[in-house]
């Protein structure tokens, strides 16, 4: 609570152009650096989507990029899966359903190179385990469904 508040006094005090040389090279240095550590970069515009095969573009770009930036593969890993792979509405956006149409890659404003990204996505995420993880898990939440509605 005292952090907000110090926060918000900040911002009710800051003003426009009130940063100096030196604070604004030091968040030019931390955006640098957070930049570095992305793979896609990404914005999740959406102006790639739909895709014509159903890919959830943004959102596998954006697994990506935080298991860049913050690591825990095994934790993103299951994320993705949950999400891609189609646990929580039943529709599969694997980053493997890409046919490389590009019309994704004319869409982005970021001119993104979205099929090879997808590709990136795809060895990072969708490795055996992870199959075998998506298979079990889909299993025992049917069970699970089947066995509530009794």
């Amino acid at each position: 609570e005292t952090q907000l508040d110090e926060n918000l006094r900040t911002v009710e005090t800051a003003l426009p152009g009130s940063l100096g040389d030196d604070e604004l090279a030091l968040v030019d240095e931390a955006a640098a650096a957070y930049r570095s550590k992305m793979k896609a970069g990404c914005t999740g515009c959406q102006y790639c989507m739909p895709c014509p095969v159903g890919v959830n573009i943004p959102e596998c770009l954006q697994m990506l990029d935080s298991y860049e930036l913050f690591g825990h593969k095994a934790s993103h890993q299951f994320g993705y899966m949950i999400v891609a792979g189609g646990m929580l509405d039943g529709q599969r956006a694997l980053a493997s359903q890409c046919t490389e149409c590009g019309r994704c890659v004319e869409k982005c404003p970021q001119h993104l190179p979205i099929p090879g990204l997808m590709k990136d996505v795809r060895r990072t995420f969708e490795g055996f385990l992870a199959r075998m993880t998506l298979r079990f898990s889909k299993a025992y939440l049917w069970l699970l469904r089947r066995r509530t509605v009794r």
